[in-house]
């Protein structure tokens, strides 16, 4: 009995561990790329095709916010002999391709297509985007090298975003929070007379105008004082100003001294 029994052990451990655990692979997540469309967003990341026929503006560099030392405008270039070549070259202390932003600045350019090109150095194949445009006083079609994952490298303003800003905010409210907006270690001041402006919690704003200062799309904001202000529009979605109708609604229910402090506190 005890020889019947440890056969049977025998027989069942090993046929457990002669036989195969079945693996199911997991497939991978499906999904579905969201194109950015032009007007909506300034930025298109990967749907750079989208740029296609549509006209960009490219702003004097902001001085303020560039290094003294940046010598110019990065990522433009000329096709020579097969090979891309800076744009009207100039020489910096940075290692790059730098353009003379006298060349290049304050014109409006046309994309008329989107190309890749094998990346210098690349062992594994990778590939570049250009932007082609071209501009009615440079002669020549200019590649714009565009990175679809780093918004901060593109330097234009879409015209139809620009447009679409325009449209949207233009003649709406907004109510500010009591926060620098601009620099927290700075007053904000008027860009009209250049004199710091009240920007307390509960004052409102309404936007006169969609325009471009230092370098970016900015609204342009005036209080009942006649103070005028401005507030870039890739700020839109930050908490320093809250939609007027939203504000008064909380108003409403809370008072206008309870309110305006809580505007302040909540930032």
């Amino acid at each position: 009995m005890k020889r019947l029994s440890f056969t049977l052990l025998l027989v069942l451990g090993t046929t457990f561990i002669n036989a195969q655990i079945k693996k199911i692979d997991v497939a991978p997540k499906k999904t579905s790329e969201v194109l950015l469309k032009l007007g909506e967003h300034n930025f298109l990341g990967n749907n750079a095709a989208g740029y296609i026929n549509s006209e960009l503006y490219l702003p004097p560099l902001n001085q303020e916010r560039e290094s003294p030392d940046r010598c110019g405008y990065s990522y433009f270039y000329i096709e020579k002999n097969g090979m891309m070549k800076a744009y009207m070259p100039v020489k910096c202390i940075y290692y790059g391709d730098y353009s003379d932003p006298d060349y290049l600045k304050d014109k409006y350019y046309t994309v008329i297509d989107v190309i890749e090109r094998d990346k210098l150095y690349s062992s594994s194949g990778e590939k570049e985007k250009y932007l082609a445009i071209i501009e009615k006083e440079i002669k020549d079609t200019l590649y714009f090298k565009y990175n679809p994952n780093m918004e901060a490298s593109f330097l234009f303003i879409s015209i139809p975003f620009a447009n679409n800003a325009n449209t949207l905010y233009t003649g709406k409210e907004f109510v500010s929070r009591g926060a620098n907006w601009l620099n927290s270690d700075d007053d904000i001041y008027d860009v009209v007379t250049g004199n710091p402006v009240n920007y307390s919690p509960g004052m409102v704003w309404v936007c006169k105008e969609v325009s471009v200062v230092k370098s970016s799309l900015s609204l342009i904001l005036e209080n009942s004082k006649g103070e005028t202000v401005y507030y870039p529009v890739d700020m839109i979605d930050s908490d320093f100003l809250l939609d007027k109708k939203v504000s008064d609604g909380y108003k409403k229910k809370y008072g206008v001294t309870k309110w305006n402090k809580m505007l302040r506190r909540l930032m």
